[in-house]
């Protein structure tokens, strides 16, 4: 793809039915049904399909369960790369798995690496071990989940990505750091950045509030929802642009010691 042809993101942002996957899919292809335009990416929160539950075992799914083909067949209809978290069983370990599935429905994947102790994460979930970067339409994309934004070294681009996405349950008592790690990843990373975060109150109590968004190279808000709200963040991203102010203002090639 031309680097002067853009790249559009939306970012769904609503609330979540606990252990309901047929509940929140239908939510999200509601609000998809209601973006009348092109989109080359759908991001989705974490866990989008079942909610951020503390026992996951009896929700997680298979490789190619329900809530993947769910997904292949969304990213077939939308023509787009569609993305999100679910609980995975893979040879019998539970994974927090990110998956972007492109529109032929190749399933790439990235499983959560940092599990977040505070919730027992660790305890339920296995580790992933592995960087993944996908391309799509001329994008070399990094997926991170939630925790992951904690971890600058986990995003740290090697001028191997042009794109960071988080999909993530950041409770809302946090979002003070959620808004600020955001902005920093992108601008550190010199890349264009797309969060979506869910909204409401979990089984446990923790509420969330959202502030879903798309960033650019500098840090600039491309487009961001209001918190506690339910709607989708569209930004529109310009290779080029970022392209020109790497050259300008050339950090990357400086690795840390």
């Amino acid at each position: 793809m031309d680097q002067n042809t853009p790249l559009t993101i939306v970012a769904v942002q609503r609330n979540l039915v606990a252990r309901s996957r047929e509940a929140n899919l239908h939510g999200f292809e509601v609000q998809l049904h209601e973006v009348t335009t092109s989109v080359d990416v759908v991001l989705l929160p974490e866990m989008f399909p079942s909610s951020y539950i503390a026992n996951a075992t009896n929700h997680a799914e298979s490789t190619d369960g329900p809530s993947l083909q769910w997904m292949r067949r969304i990213a077939w209809e939308r023509d787009a790369l569609v993305c999100g978290s679910i609980a995975t069983v893979d040879n019998g370990l539970l994974y927090n798995r990110f998956y972007l599935v492109t529109p032929a429905g190749t399933a790439h994947h990235y499983d959560k690496r940092h599990l977040f102790p505070l919730s027992g994460e660790q305890k339920l979930y296995t580790p992933g071990d592995q960087r993944t970067i996908v391309e799509h339409k001329g994008w070399r994309i990094l997926p991170q989940v939630c925790y992951d934004l904690r971890f600058p070294e986990s995003a740290r681009n090697y001028n191997d990505y042009d794109l960071l996405l988080y999909s993530a349950a950041w409770p809302a008592a946090r979002s003070t750091a959620w808004n600020m790690l955001l902005k920093a990843r992108a601008i550190e990373n010199q890349c264009f950045l797309a969060a979506c975060n869910r909204i409401g109150k979990d089984e446990q109590g923790v509420s969330y509030r959202g502030d879903s968004m798309v960033v650019n190279y500098a840090g600039d808000i491309i487009n961001n929802l209001a918190p506690n709200t339910s709607g989708v963040a569209m930004g529109i991203c310009q290779k080029q642009k970022m392209v020109e102010f790497r050259a300008k203002y050339p950090f990357l090639p400086q690795q840390p010691l």
